[in-house]
């Protein structure tokens, strides 16, 4: 796990967020992870850095899992380029795992715990979705 200290940040991308992947979304701003998280039911969050050995370990595991789990949006945050969303969601080590339902946060993984992060993963998408 890699420990960082977050700073808010006021700066905003000109793009808000960018797919990765058909089923991964790379977020830049805090307007488009807000926008993202609050237009559908069930939103995963990967707070990551490049910089991260663990995170990079983990990367592989969420591409995979974004691809398995269609019922749920897979966000990627660099916590050294959106600072105002890492800060917000209070992170202080990567990778965080943020599950948000609804636009809450509903349980966390921090650390690069693949058993843990899939077996979340298949509870969440189990949830019934009210949006």
């Amino acid at each position: 796990m890699c420990s960082c200290s977050s700073s808010p940040s006021s700066s905003l991308a000109l793009e808000s967020h960018r797919p990765l992947s058909l089923f991964l979304n790379l977020v830049f701003s805090l307007r488009g992870f807000v926008s993202r998280s609050n237009s559908v039911p069930k939103v995963l969050v990967d707070f990551t850095a490049t910089w991260c050995g663990p995170c990079r370990l983990m990367a592989p595991i969420f591409v995979e899992l974004s691809k398995k789990y269609e019922n749920i949006i897979f966000l990627k945050v660099d916590v050294d380029e959106v600072k105002d969303v890492t800060s917000q969601w209070e992170v202080r080590a990567m990778p965080t795992f943020i599950f948000i339902k609804d636009g809450k946060s509903i349980h966390k993984v921090v650390g690069a715990n693949k058993d843990e992060l899939e077996k979340k993963c298949q509870q969440f998408a189990s949830l019934p979705s009210t949006v």
